[in-house]
């Protein structure tokens, strides 16, 4: 299951990508954090642990 639901915007266009090997989706005009966790359930495991972790700030920035 997705980390992020996406409550609004569902009329844009589907953008398809390829996300760890796997086909997802994001829409045209999203920021690469904000597809990424829309289709995934974390973006990376943490420096000190197995923990899974999103993004740090959830600007998409870094």
């Amino acid at each position: 299951m997705a980390l992020l639901k996406r409550l609004a915007e569902h009329d844009r266009p589907v953008l398809p990508f390829t996300l760890d090997g796997q086909p997802a989706n994001g829409l045209l005009g999203d920021t690469v954090l904000t597809a990424v966790l829309t289709a995934s359930e974390h973006l990376r495991g943490s420096d000190f642990s197995a923990e899974p972790r999103a993004g740090f700030c959830m600007m998409g920035a870094c």
